[in-house]
């Protein structure tokens, strides 16, 4: 059986450094808003956690291991791809990777001043799901709706 089949949830993971955008743009994809909330896409409820690892590492490892994917069977999470091999954050990833298929969506390019995550980061995800990278310089709304389309491909 393909693993991939055999996991019971989806995770979408918007990727991007400290002030890279990854709020705003979640934000704008749900309508407004900091707090975390569920939202529907294609009759599918969809939970979002807007905070990040490098908002507070421990909230998100907490979230991770107190995460039923019964109760929260499709998942939208944000990321920052800084971690190395025996951080937190990749312990995160392998923990969320056992229930969930993950799906990231990479902002590569910073919005103001002009940066772009390193290959070698981006590199990092691929062995936990499959990753997309958004290249470009976009404005929130559309960002959104590039990861809306990202998570509409992936649902079914």
């Amino acid at each position: 059986m393909n693993e991939a089949k055999s996991k019971q949830g989806k995770a979408f993971v918007l990727v991007g450094h400290a002030h890279w955008g990854k709020s705003e743009t979640l934000k704008e994809f749900k309508g407004g808003g900091n707090r975390n909330l569920w939202i529907t896409i294609e009759n599918i409820r969809i939970f979002i956690r807007m905070t990040s690892n490098d908002d507070d590492e421990d909230a998100l490892d907490n979230f991770i291991k107190d995460l039923e994917v019964g109760e929260k069977p499709v998942l939208v999470l944000t990321l920052c791809p800084k971690f190395s091999n025996g951080s937190k954050t990749r312990k995160i990833l392998e923990s969320l990777n056992k229930d969930y298929e993950l799906f990231f969506f990479v902002l590569r390019r910073k919005y103001k001043p002009e940066r772009d995550i390193p290959e070698e980061e981006i590199s990092r995800l691929r062995p936990f799901g499959e990753v997309e990278v958004l290249e470009g310089k976009l404005e929130k709304k559309d960002r959104a709706k590039k990861f809306r389309d990202f998570i509409k491909k992936h649902l079914s």
